[in-house]
């Protein structure tokens, strides 16, 4: 199944005058919707080409750091994080997810050496490495956000399948006066509706806090 919302909380030109990446805000709200619905930080992809590096193939971004995640949890409504603090968070997580990307796209990233490491190691049948047996390893490549976004005139939104049994399928694209995104997913493995309502929540905290208001209404100073 498939589920997609076209919204206006949060747009491309009110963030770029705000300068705050538009991307890092797309992908820091699935991290908070997620959060929100599923109450746990899970693996996730976006992917990132490597044209300013070589031949234009992709690497991956690690969308879920330690700073969305810190993020993500101050943004609770009982969480006591004041607008400071969760602005600065706000912060912290378009400063991380610049630099990943930028190492990404310059062929820096870890996903493809790992790969490639991997590969050459089983093809000159070299012993297991332990590095591929440690079940961080597992977690981290069991992919329950894959994401990836499409930019274009001519298309609203992209979409493509989850690629594991209780993941979501995220296509997004952010333009200068709306944001939409579109959420596949396998019943009942996941729910794309729920993750998308939640999104929708998520979209108009992130717009107050990045106006300098507080949406926690009882906290308010």
């Amino acid at each position: 199944k498939q589920w997609y919302q076209r919204r206006v909380a949060i747009t491309a030109g009110d963030l770029r005058k705000l300068k705050v990446s538009p991307d890092s805000i797309c992908q820091l709200s699935f991290q908070m919707a997620n959060w929100r619905f599923k109450r746990e930080f899970v693996g996730s992809y976006e992917s990132c080409s490597t044209a300013a590096f070589k031949y234009g193939r992709t690497e991956t971004i690690r969308p879920c750091t330690k700073e969305t995640k810190a993020c993500s949890i101050a943004f609770d409504k009982e969480n006591p994080a004041q607008l400071d603090e969760m602005s600065e968070l706000l912060s912290a997580c378009s400063k991380k997810h610049n630099k990943l990307t930028k190492e990404a796209a310059m062929g820096a990233g870890f996903d493809r050496h790992l790969f490639a490491l991997k590969f050459l190691n089983n093809k000159l049948n070299g012993a297991p490495l332990p590095i591929f047996e440690d079940p961080n390893h597992a977690k981290l490549n069991y992919i329950i956000l894959s994401t990836s976004t499409l930019v274009s005139p001519a298309l609203e939104v992209g979409g493509f399948a989850a690629v594991v049994p209780d993941g979501l399928g995220i296509g997004y694209a952010m333009f200068d006066d709306w944001f939409g995104t579109q959420a596949s997913y396998y019943p009942p493995g996941n729910d794309g509706s729920e993750f998308i309502k939640e999104l929708t929540g998520v979209c108009e905290d992130l717009k107050t806090v990045l106006n300098g208001k507080s949406f926690k209404e009882s906290r308010q100073v």
